[in-house]
């Protein structure tokens, strides 16, 4: 069945409480979920509002960029986020920014997500993390690229060509930049990333237990048909 084309349009910090919540609901039944966050059941405010915050940590970084894929009636369908690297930290420079960021620090710090797995578990996915974003971006053909930091789908409306129309225009920005892109991708992610004319760099550094990664899926990269300065 052929579903209507989404409007693509630029995310803003307004719109963080309808991403959020499309980001959790998306992550809630995976197994990457289940790995990092296993208490979620008992505690899934915790770890919708723990999505929420990711998210908008991400928008404030100057280097971000946030695409809305919306339907006729106005709804958000899904979200991507990109960036060129290296990763920043800081909030825009205004004052709504400055005091999301303070706000989101203050309670992380102070109400602890109750989802989470142990620190054992979380050291090291995020060690893993560190090794990959080393051994493969790291290298100097792809120090300048776009990374791909989060696709998010809401199930509602998964298997309805969003996640493929929020790519595609990654995609065109990346073509006329003449630069790669980048991502991390799962094994059902895997399947449309191929089929868009993304390759395999390397698998994880670290496996989710119970995922199946026999389709090609770990880190991938896409290459323009001419690279910057060619």
């Amino acid at each position: 069945m052929a579903y209507p084309q989404p409007k693509i349009c630029f995310g803003t910090l307004h719109d963080t409480p309808r991403l959020g919540a499309i980001g959790a609901r998306a992550q809630f039944p995976t197994m990457l979920a289940e790995f990092y966050s296993p208490h979620r059941h008992r505690f899934p405010a915790d770890f919708a509002a723990s999505a929420t915050r990711r998210m908008r940590a991400r928008m404030l970084s100057r280097k971000t960029t946030t695409l809305m894929a919306v339907a006729d009636g106005g709804e958000v369908m899904g979200y991507v986020q990109y960036a060129r690297p290296p990763p920043e930290s800081v909030a825009h420079g205004t004052l709504e920014g400055w005091m999301w960021a303070a706000w989101d620090w203050v309670v992380a710090h102070l109400w602890k997500d109750r989802s989470l797995a142990g620190k054992e578990v979380l050291q090291a996915f995020y060690e893993a993390s560190e090794r990959d974003e080393a051994n493969y971006w790291g290298r100097d053909e792809y120090k300048n690229h776009l990374h791909v930091q989060s696709v998010m789908v809401d199930p509602g409306f998964q298997r309805r060509g969003v996640g493929k129309a929020l790519m595609r225009e990654v995609l065109k920005v990346a073509e006329a930049e003449g630069v790669p892109v980048g991502l991390e991708a799962g094994p059902q992610g895997a399947l449309l990333y191929h089929a868009m004319g993304f390759r395999l760099l390397g698998p994880f550094s670290i496996l989710i237990p119970g995922e199946e990664y026999t389709d090609g899926a770990g880190v991938m990269v896409w290459e323009p048909e001419r690279r910057k300065g060619d």
